[in-house]
């Protein structure tokens, strides 16, 4: 006889989970209501405590005598009450608070004696309550200055109808000649209504987060009492239907349920016949066989989708690290580059008390940048992204510029730094940018944990012969005398956010990850990174580098198409500006009177000294210098132009009472003219180095702060800018004004992306060429570097240079191209 249908039974596996839920709505229900409660109290309690001390604060910021001095409305200067408002406002808005103030009562009325007040009220002028009278205090107010306990507080929550729905915070204080005075603090109520609305969804997630925790508990409770009866029910079923006594139940536990399947497994074993042995031997052998192809069938299963899984997770960090690199750099771009003009402006305006500020701003977000290069490279590493970018390096120079770079930090220790390079040191084949880094890694680490000592820098090649290795190699040896560390210690050294101990990141700082990812970096190109230690005696670091690798690498080489085209961004200038240097006042007066009728924006200089300093702050269009000059002459000048690489290429035209073309000429001098000097000839001699209708820097950035960024630093440096969002507006803006001088680039962009934009600019065979640097956050792929080779002078990472490093960076480039046309 069949039994009603089991889907609509409600059965035991069904009964116990509603238990269980049940109970855990309820201990949910009640925990979050008790939670909330409690959070709400202590909420309240702390934000009345905040006022208090706000309210205490006041007096902490207003001289002692200052409410002892006020009688009336004149008794304290506006210039005094102005720079007490500007101390309140500072604090107040900085933990939140409507306001901050004082009252005191003078025949019946209260007044105003000092105050807060809100951004709003202050950007409309609203700002001169000293002595307002408070047409209308709340009688708890009144009653402070009648008998109050003296610094006892009092709250009150009352609708103003000019100031608000406020929580106050009221406090009698009393001056040493007796004049009674309350100080206070104001919180808009809708902060706290806010408060309390983010401690409820708090506790609401909480509570939703216990419940599933919850029933997730009962479902594997209730799952884990049900399956053995499950297991064995089914099991019994089938040996009914199919009468297969050879079946035996699984045992799923060693409790009662184990003992039952036990016995029924041996009630089964009794059934069978004697003579039923070999055909259950078969089916055994064949179900083992089946068992056996169905496991390895899933293992392949299973496999083919952990390949595809771990396939899929791969590419999206690649495509994570490309993102967030250029996510997180774009807006620290912005970051770093507004606070180092900030910081310029603010020196310039003689705001000084803004400059630490701005500062630590700066370098803050410098920090930030050098954490997020890190992880992202550490990342790289770790998924097989990272690659090498080889150029031959000049060991001396690397090693110079990594010195100057070391050596504030290291001064800042008081440490001193002996530097040893081997003169037969020679050149290498490496990525220069993890040289570099891997060697600032260590130098900086040794100079953090060294005071009073001294780091010693040592750089020589071993031949072939004496290396393990076919091939030379190039060994770099960091020694200190600092802190030491033990062998327990230096077992660690090199796991990634991993120190020494916990000491070392509270008593140095750091993230764990420098050494970390100067091994990965070395190793990378073939070499290795070891230390030596005693605790106590100090460390030593020893690089080693073949001097030659070239292992999965791609050869790092300049655009010569941008070479080409670099003249471009040199030729033309719309600045339109002269510098006259000459001893002669009469002749810096006739000249600039003469010039500045013809267009010209005229400045000048009395002595050759006085030009120099000129022309490295006004980087005029030309330069007239007169020869015969008292002190340093007008050769001198000359010669300290020609070498200046900021300087060098401003045109400059010889004057001076002797015919010296030969010499002029020989030192680099642009034209010559011999005095008395013809006015309009001199205005054509600078005419022609100086074009009004100059070339244009383009700038192709998605991110509006750092697209104003950039063409701001490029108009302090005198190019006129144009700019443009994403790849398809800057087609436009080349076909509507010409052919750029110089292009900076960003390469992640929505409409068309800088790569793309490349592309159609190379259509144009007039277009090819332009002088192309990247400017970007994005981490450049092999693929990438290929499509740009031959287009871009040079590819930067957003945030790597300050403000006045980029504009040298794009100096240096245009004249190294420009050294390069004129070698050829």
């Amino acid at each position: 006889m069949k039994t009603a249908n089991p889907r609509f039974r409600f059965g035991l596996k069904a009964k116990i989970f509603c238990v269980f839920s049940t109970i855990s709505l309820i201990l949910v229900i009640l925990t979050t209501l008790f939670t909330y409660k409690r959070e709400k109290d202590a909420f309240m309690s702390g934000l009345e405590s905040e006022l208090v001390a706000a309210a205490h604060a006041v007096d902490g910021m207003l001289p002692a005598d200052y409410h002892e001095r006020i009688e009336n409305a004149d008794s304290i200067s506006a210039e005094e009450y102005e720079k007490y408002v500007g101390i309140f406002n500072r604090y107040a808005w900085s933990l939140g608070l409507e306001y901050v103030y004082s009252y005191m009562k003078f025949d019946g009325k209260i007044y105003t004696t000092s105050s807060s007040f809100t951004e709003e009220e202050m950007k409309a002028g609203d700002n001169t309550a000293f002595f307002y009278e408070y047409e209308e205090p709340s009688e708890e107010l009144m009653d402070l200055f009648e008998g109050a306990e003296i610094g006892k507080p009092i709250y009150s929550l009352y609708d103003d109808p000019e100031y608000g729905h406020l929580l106050s915070a009221f406090i009698p204080m009393k001056t040493d000649s007796g004049k009674v005075y309350v100080i206070g603090a104001d919180v808009e109520f809708s902060y706290i209504k806010q408060k309390q609305r983010e401690t409820l969804q708090t506790c609401l997630i909480a509570a939703i987060g216990f419940l599933l925790l919850f029933l997730a508990a009962a479902f594997f409770i209730v799952t884990s009492i049900s399956r053995p009866i499950v297991s064995l029910l089914t099991t019994a079923r089938t040996v009914s239907e199919n009468q297969d006594y050879s079946l035996r139940a699984q045992k799923l536990t060693n409790d009662e349920f184990g003992e039952l399947v036990d016995g029924f497994n041996d009630m089964l074993g009794e059934i069978q016949s004697r003579d039923q042995k070999l055909e259950r031997h078969r089916a055994r052998l064949e179900s083992d066989v089946a068992d056996r192809t169905a496991e390895l069938v899933e293992l392949n299963r299973d496999l083919e989708a952990a390949t595809d899984a771990a396939q899929k997770a791969n590419n999206a960090k690649s495509t994570f690290l490309a993102n967030m690199s250029h996510e997180l750099r774009t807006p620290l771009n912005a970051v770093i580059g507004y606070s180092e003009m900030l910081e310029e402006e603010a020196e310039d305006a003689g705001l000084d008390d803004f400059i630490p500020d701005l500062k630590k701003i700066n370098a803050a977000g410098k920090h930030l940048l050098s954490l997020i290069n890190s992880v992202l490279d550490l990342s790289k590493i770790e998924a097989g992204k990272m690659t090498l970018f080889n150029e031959w390096i000049d060991v001396d120079d690397l090693i110079e510029e990594v010195v100057g770079t070391i050596q504030p930090l290291v001064e800042k220790s008081r440490n001193r730094l002996e530097v040893d390079c081997s003169p037969d040191v020679g050149r290498m084949f490496a990525d220069i940018t993890k040289v570099r880094q891997a060697l600032f890694n260590l130098l900086s680490n040794s100079a953090k944990f060294t005071k009073d000592g001294v780091l010693k820098l040592k750089v020589w090649r071993e031949p072939a012969k004496h290396s393990a290795g076919s091939a030379d190699r190039i060994l770099m040896q960091i020694s200190d005398s600092g802190i030491g560390m033990s062998e327990e210690q230096m077992s660690r050294l090199f796991t990634a956010f991993t120190q020494a101990d916990s000491s070392t990141t509270r008593n140095y700082g750091g993230t764990g990850l420098g050494l970390a990812i100067t091994q990965q970096f070395c190793q990378f190109m073939g070499g290795n990174v070891t230390v030596e230690s005693k605790e106590g005696e100090g460390s030593v670091f020893t690089i080693t580098l073949p001097a030659v690798y070239e292992e999965e690498t791609v050869t790092v080489t300049n655009g010569n198409d941008a070479i080409q085209a670099v003249t471009a961004a040199t030729s033309g200038d719309s600045r339109r500006s002269v510098l006259v240097i000459d001893d002669d006042e009469a002749i810096r007066d006739l000249m600039s009177r003469s010039l500045s009728k013809a267009g010209f924006h005229v400045e000048t200089a009395g002595n050759g000294t006085v030009g120099l300093e000129m022309a490295k702050k006004l980087r005029p269009s030309v330069i007239t210098l007169d020869v015969m000059m008292p002190g340093m002459d007008g050769w001198a000048v000359l010669s300290q132009l020609k070498i200046d690489p900021d300087l060098r290429d401003i045109p400059v035209i010889m004057m001076t009472m002797l015919d010296d073309k030969h010499l002029g000429f020989s030192l680099g001098a642009s034209d010559f003219l011999t005095k008395p000097i013809d006015a309009r000839v001199l205005a054509s001699i600078i005419g022609k180095y100086n074009k009004a209708d100059g070339p244009y820097a383009l700038v192709v950035e998605d991110d509006d702060d750092s697209r104003q960024l950039l063409c701001r630093q490029l108009e302090k440096e005198k190019w006129e800018c144009q700019s443009a969002a994403n790849g398809k507006e800057a087609l436009e803006v080349v076909e509507k004004h010409g052919k750029p001088a110089l292009i900076l680039l960003d390469l992640m962009m929505p409409v068309m992306n800088g790569i793309q934009f490349v592309e159609e600019l190379r259509k144009n065979p007039d277009h090819r060429g332009i002088p192309t640097i990247v400017v970007t956050g994005k981490e450049i792929t092999e693929e990438e570097r290929a499509i740009l080779n031959g287009d871009v002078m040079e590819i930067l990472k957003k945030g790597d240079h300050s403000s006045g490093e980029l504009m040298t960076e794009i100096r240096g480039l245009i004249n190294q191209a420009m050294e390069t046309l004129s070698e050829r």
